[in-house]
């Protein structure tokens, strides 16, 4: 018996969501910190956070974003502001703002797993 049809068609959705998604957000952060003279640092961070990658990080992402979403949003926002200083589109700092947003809106409850608290 096989899986069901289309499982690995959305496997591959769900694994670009998240690897197009990580590409597009250390672009942008890149971008910025080549224009203000930190790329050889924030390149470093964004390396070493990725070498210590492991489930656990992957549960303070998600839970660490439900519980602090408005602070968050409020860094994300501040992040846009830098990002047009410097001339850039703050695409990927403006979608995660609004990401956050829907968080933190009246009656937003994430759905239950293994992980939610």
């Amino acid at each position: 018996m096989g899986e069901t049809p289309g499982a690995a068609a959305t496997r591959k959705l769900l694994r670009s969501i998240f690897f197009k998604g990580l590409a597009a957000a250390v672009g942008e952060a890149l971008e910025a910190a080549r224009r203000l003279g930190l790329e050889a640092e924030t390149r470093q961070n964004i390396a070493q956070t990725l070498e210590e990658a492991n489930a656990a990080l992957v549960d303070r992402l998600e839970e660490g974003s439900r519980r602090h979403a408005e602070r968050r949003r409020e860094e994300m926002l501040a992040a846009a502001a830098l990002l047009e200083e410097v001339g850039l589109e703050p695409v990927m700092a403006r979608a995660t703002a609004a990401w956050l947003e829907g968080l933190r809106a009246p009656g937003a409850k994430p759905e239950p797993g293994p992980h939610t608290p």
